[in-house]
């Protein structure tokens, strides 16, 4: 975790618990959250080099197909406050990632993405009397990304192999609607349902290169929170 994020995570953390100093009337509570979920994303200009390096190694009679890069499965971990029966805050984090690559005697590529996440944002619960609620909100987060290219063939006689490592940061946004089914007093059982923005410029080296990820998408989340 870089400098930048390590100073991120402390500020989300005190956002939540400067609101536990909120009148004990108001019954806010404290929970601790896991979860997991397929997240899917846009990376249109990984998938454009991605293209051509296809059509660079396929020769009559031994194509090659890397696949895009379209989205995978995530997991996080976060803490969560009622405020009262209709209104939640949270601060999430969540690890993105995806990879890709293939081959022939010609040469080969893999590529990995990964970034660092964390969220901020607010969620409204419709009014329920069972022991399901559904709510809507948003929010925005600090996106910490990175992306390995390596690649390794044959030109004319002479092998070769190399890495390429970017990185790169961004702000996103997103919004969602939220599922809270109460398995007792303190265990609940989460999931959601929403989209994503985030595009942010890749760097080598801090040159930015003129490709850029975009985790930008569907995001789903199945998971467990437990109240304190």
């Amino acid at each position: 975790m870089n400098r930048s994020a390590s100073r991120f995570v402390p500020a989300l953390v005190a956002a939540l618990l400067l609101v536990t100093g909120a009148p004990a009337e108001a019954k806010m509570r404290i929970g601790i959250s896991g979860f997991t979920g397929y997240q899917s994303y846009a990376m249109g200009d990984i998938n454009d080099v991605i293209a051509d390096v296809n059509e660079e190694l396929s020769q009559p009679g031994d194509l090659v197909q890397i696949d895009e890069l379209n989205g995978d499965v995530s997991f996080g971990a976060g803490l969560k406050a009622d405020l009262d029966s209709t209104w939640r805050i949270y601060a999430e984090y969540e690890h993105l990632s995806d990879n890709t690559g293939a081959g022939n005697q010609i040469g080969s590529v893999t590529i990995d993405v990964d970034s660092e996440t964390f969220l901020v944002g607010g969620t409204y619960f419709l009014p329920s009397s069972g022991k399901a609620r559904v709510g809507f909100g948003g929010g925005v987060g600090y996106y910490d990304f990175g992306g390995e290219l390596q690649a390794s063939g044959t030109v004319g006689s002479v092998p070769f192999s190399g890495t390429v490592d970017a990185s790169g940061t961004t702000i996103g946004f997103h919004v969602r609607a939220d599922l809270d089914v109460r398995m007792s007093e303190k265990l609940h059982f989460d999931a959601a349902l929403g989209y994503r923005g985030a595009t942010g410029d890749l760097e080598v080296e801090g040159v930015e290169v003129g490709k850029n990820l975009d985790w930008s998408g569907a995001m789903t989340r199945v998971g467990l929170t437990f109240f304190l």
